[in-house]
């Protein structure tokens, strides 16, 4: 964590904090991308009020490859897997707003 980035605290443990929002039409991802040890905790948060999905590009280092973020509320993630690599192993994820996979077509 960054000295601007505090995370969230619950109980005593803490999450670092990834910021979600629209800007243009397009989701966003404060940061865009996680390095994450062993030991780490993610919080997807919404910062506009907004509903999101969230997806690994990859492998994910925590039990699932998904999250869904509701509308203006927060998710997280539990810890690292413990077959994950250690200290500083960089995952990059996509946004989506309201929830919805783009990739995914529904006929009528």
């Amino acid at each position: 964590m960054t000295k601007r980035d505090r995370g969230i605290r619950v109980g005593k443990k803490v999450w670092r904090g990834v910021k979600l929002h629209t800007a243009g039409g397009v989701a966003k991802a404060t940061p865009n991308s996680a390095s994450m040890s062993r030991h780490d905790l993610l919080a997807w948060h919404s910062g506009d009020g907004g509903a999101y999905t969230v997806q690994f590009k990859a492998d994910s280092p925590f039990g699932q490859k998904e999250f869904q973020v509701p509308v203006g509320g927060a998710v997280v993630t539990g810890s690292v897997r413990l077959n994950e690599p250690g200290h500083g192993a960089k995952y990059e994820y996509r946004v989506f707003p309201g929830g919805v996979d783009p990739d995914v077509s529904v006929d009528d």
